[in-house]
C-alpha cells in the first residue's frame, strides 16, 4: 500500500510548491524527502533531479515508489555514465562533480531540482585549488537550469550567518550575487595575517525574517504531541596525577613558545589547543600505541562510573562518543565488562551494520562507543535513552545529530538523557563555553524563522 503523507507533511509539500525556489529545513525526523517527493511529483512528465549523498540513492528510489507506487521511471547513478533521460534521476555529489556527468547534467533543463543535506554546500567556492568541481560549484550550475528548486537541510545553519549564503544564492542568484557584500550585514571582521577573522555577529532578528521568506521550518516539538523531554546534564571531571603533570607539562611548552616570541601560525595553534584538549580527556591519544593503558583518565573513571549505574543499577543502554578512536579504543578497554561494541571510521561496512544489529537487540550488549564523525548522522540507537559525550564536536550541528540518534524519532519516542564531560580548569571548559556561544547563535536565528508561506497556508 503506498504511503501517506501525514497533515504537516501536506502542508510542507504545499508549502515547497508554492515557493517553487525554497529551502526545506524541518527538524530531522520529520519525512523532509517525502514531502520533497510529494511536491515534485504534482504535475506528470516533468523530469526531476536529485541530488543526495552517496549510499542515500536507493533510499531515495524506495521512497518515491513508497509514496507514488512501484514502476516508476527511476534512474540511479553512481560511477556510471549519467543519461538523464528518466522521469526521476538520482545521482549522489561525487558522480555530479565528474566532469562527463556534469557535462550531461547542465546541458538539460530540469523542472525540478532537489538537493538533499543542502548545508553540504555552504563552501561559496566553485573550485578546489586542484581545479576540481566543489558541491557548491555543481549545485550553482544546476540551479541555473532548473525551473522549481527544493533545498533540504535540517541545518541550514551549522554555525553561524556565513552558512546560509550559498542556500540563498542558489534561490536567487541576482539578490544574492555576492558573498562579501550580504555577510557584513550580519557579521563584523577584523583583518588579520591570515585574512579576514568573524568577531561577531549582528542583526539575528533581520536574518530571521529574512529566511523566513524562503524557509519552510519545522521542530519536533510542533508536529510531535507530546514530545518527551530531553535532559542536559554537564559532568565536571578532574584529570589523574599523571594526566595533571602531562597537560601542565604541554601547556607550560606552548606559553614559553608563545612568550619567546617565535612565530607561531594559526593552524599549529588549533593543532596545539586539540593536543591539550585530547591530554584533558585521555592522554593515551598521545601514544603512538593504540592500544597503551599506562596513563589513567578522569575523565575515563567518572565515565566508569556513570555506566556502573546505568547499566548494572538501571540495566539500561548508553551510548557513547567521542571525537576521536583512540578515546573509543580506552573507553572500550575500560567498559569491555558491560558489553560493548564501537563504531568508527576504521569499521567495515559489516562492522558497523552488526554493531548496531547488536546493540538494538541484544540485552546483552549495553554499551555503544563511537566517533562522533563516523556514528553522528544516520543511525538509530533508540535502544538507549541516555548518551555520553567524553568531548563534544567543535559545530552543534554535529552534536545535536548525534543526540537524535537516540531522541525522537518519529516512530520510536522516547525522552533522553544527555551528559557532557568536562575537565575542570583546562581548555576543555574553554571549548564548552565557545561550542554552547555557537549553539545560541544559531538558535537564534534559526528558532524565529516563521515560514511566510505557511503563515498564509493557513
Amino acid at each position: 500500500m503506498p504511503k501517506t503523507l501525514l497533515p504537516y507533511q501536506k502542508r510542507g509539500a504545499k508549502g515547497l510548491r508554492k515557493l517553487g525556489r525554497g529551502i526545506l529545513a524541518d527538524d530531522m525526523g520529520l519525512g523532509k524527502t517525502i514531502q520533497a517527493i510529494a511536491a515534485a511529483a504534482q504535475k506528470p512528465n516533468q523530469h526531476i533531479l536529485v541530488i543526495t549523498l552517496n549510499g542515500l540513492q536507493n533510499n531515495w528510489k524506495a521512497e518515491i515508489c513508497d509514496l507514488l507506487g512501484q514502476g516508476q521511471d527511476i534512474e540511479v547513478y553512481d560511477g556510471k555514465q549519467v543519461i538523464g533521460t528518466s522521469r526521476w534521476t538520482i545521482i549522489h555529489y561525487e558522480a555530479a562533480r565528474l566532469e562527463r556527468n556534469a557535462k550531461v547534467l547542465c546541458d538539460k533543463k530540469w523542472d525540478v531540482l532537489i538537493v538533499d543535506e543542502a548545508h553540504r554546500c555552504k563552501s561559496h567556492k566553485a573550485r578546489t585549488k586542484a581545479g576540481n568541481a566543489t558541491n557548491f560549484g555543481i549545485v550553482n550550475k544546476l540551479s541555473y537550469r532548473s525551473r522549481q528548486l527544493y533545498l533540504l537541510t535540517g541545518t541550514p545553519m551549522r554555525e553561524n550567518p556565513a552558512d546560509v549564503w550559498a542556500l540563498l544564492h542558489f534561490i536567487d542568484c541576482r539578490e544574492y550575487s555576492s558573498f562579501w557584500r550580504w555577510i557584513p550585514t550580519y557579521v563584523t571582521y577584523e583583518q588579520t595575517y591570515f585574512g579576514k577573522k568573524a568577531t561577531g555577529y549582528q542583526n539575528l532578528d533581520l536574518l530571521s525574517r529574512e529566511l523566513s521568506q524562503y524557509m519552510i521550518r519545522r521542530r519536533k516539538s510542533d508536529v510531535i504531541k507530546d514530545l518527551p523531554p530531553k535532559f542536559i546534564h554537564t559532568i565536571k571531571c578532574g584529570m589523574s596525577e599523571k594526566q595533571s603533570k602531562i597537560y601542565q607539562q604541554m601547556l607550560n611548552e606552548y606559553v614559553a613558545e608563545v612568550e619567546s616570541n617565535v612565530f607561531v601560525t594559526a593552524p599549529a595553534e588549533v593543532s596545539r589547543l586539540m593536543r591539550l584538549r585530547q591530554i584533558a580527556t585521555d592522554a593515551n591519544c598521545l601514544s603512538d600505541s593504540a592500544f597503551s593503558t599506562v596513563i589513567p583518565s578522569g575523565k575515563i573513571q567518572t565515565l566508569e562510573a556513570m555506566v556502573q549505574e546505568i547499566c548494572v543499577e538501571q540495566d539500561e543502554k548508553v551510548v557513547i562518543f567521542s571525537n576521536w578512536a583512540r578515546v573509543v579504543a580506552s573507553v572500550h578497554r575500560a567498559l569491555e565488562k558491560y558489553g560493548c561494541v564501537t563504531y568508527t571510521g576504521d569499521s567495515t561496512k559489516a562492522e558497523r551494520e552488526q554493531a548496531v544489529k547488536q546493540f538494538q537487540t541484544n540485552p546483552k550488549v549495553k554499551v555503544f562507543i563511537a566517533t562522533i564523525g563516523a556514528a553522528g548522522t544516520g543511525l538509530t540507537l533508540t535502544a538507549a535513552s541516555k548518551m555520553i559525550f567524553t568531548d563534544r564536536a567543535w559545530t552543534p550541528d554535529d552534536n545535536a545529530q548525534a543526540e537524535d540518534r537516540i531522541y525522537a524519532r518519529m516512530n520510536d519516542i522516547h525522552g533522553a538523557d544527555i551528559y557532557k564531560l568536562v575537565t575542570s580548569d583546562t581548555v576543555d571548559e574553554t571549548i564548552e563555553e565557545y561550542i554552547n556561544d555557537k549553539e545560541l547563535t544559531v538558535d537564534e536565528v534559526i528558532s524565529n524563522v516563521k515560514s511566510a508561506v505557511l503563515c498564509m497556508n493557513k
